[in-house]
């Protein structure tokens, strides 16, 4: 998904960040990321930086004395299962956010589906070269969705904090300058009333293949921290990015790696 209208914003923001650290789009190649040509280059972002990421934005909640946070703000985004909202695009794509076990469980459905599908398509006919790389894409994308299912979603803390949490799925060419063109997975955490810790896991996949990057562990607290995997590539993207706590996971398909 694009986001239109959160280019030039977006693009200015990880210049400047890269400017400032000098280290914001450090190049690391996932052990599980085979791929050796230059379409295959996987970016792992993990900076803090006073730059906005103008993705799409909730706002998360702790209360004193309370074990967990709470979703309490996602403007435009609609209920279409428990725990799953979407946001509708005007290109037809479809951004998703899903929170708790109970959305990651239809999560795992929708995966298990899909790979049905696929495993009849190879039993049908031959194993060629880019079915058998969807299959791979789906099974990363459905062993992300179950480490998800198990991760931990509670902390313990007496004071109350408020995070905004701001996420990217989508063209890499729209978030990065100069444009790297392929799919990103990026999320941003600011607190206000204090810190909390937060893990970040992603995956970035173009039709050459899918990176994930290590998940990244840090306590956030006024300045921002960004966070993700970008995948340089071309043809038909997907990419996830999951936050724990409170366990949330926005996904984008169908997108042009560009």
């Amino acid at each position: 998904m694009k986001n239109h209208g959160m280019v030039s914003v977006l693009s200015a923001a990880l210049a400047i960040l890269g400017a400032s650290t000098g280290c914001a789009l450090s190049p690391s190649v996932p052990e599980s990321d085979t791929d050796s040509d230059a379409s295959g280059e996987t970016l792992v972002v993990d900076e803090e930086s006073q730059s906005a990421l103008p993705g799409a934005e909730l706002t998360i909640e702790r209360g004193a004395g309370e074990s967990g946070f709470s979703l309490v703000k996602g403007a435009g985004w609609k209920s279409v299962a428990q725990g799953v909202w979407e946001l509708p695009s005007e290109d037809g794509n479809a951004e998703r956010i899903v929170v708790g076990e109970e959305g990651h469980r239809w999560l795992l459905e929708r995966a298990d589906a899909e790979l049905d599908e696929l495993y009849a398509e190879r039993e049908l006919g031959e194993a060629r070269d880019d079915l058998l790389q969807r299959i791979a894409a789906a099974e990363e994308q459905r062993a992300a969705i179950e480490r998800s299912i198990h991760a931990s979603a509670t902390m313990s803390a007496a004071a109350a904090v408020s995070c905004n949490i701001a996420r990217y799925t989508g063209a890499s060419s729209l978030v990065t300058s100069p444009p790297i063109f392929g799919a990103a997975a990026l999320a941003q955490i600011v607190c206000s009333g204090g810190c909390a810790t937060f893990t970040v896991t992603s995956q970035a996949c173009c039709s050459s293949g899918c990176s994930s990057a290590p998940a990244a562990t840090r306590t956030v607290c006024a300045t921002p921290w960004t966070a993700g995997t970008i995948r340089a590539g071309s043809g038909i993207g997907f990419a996830s990015v999951n936050v724990t706590p409170p366990n949330i996971t926005q996904t984008s398909s169908s997108f042009v790696c560009n």
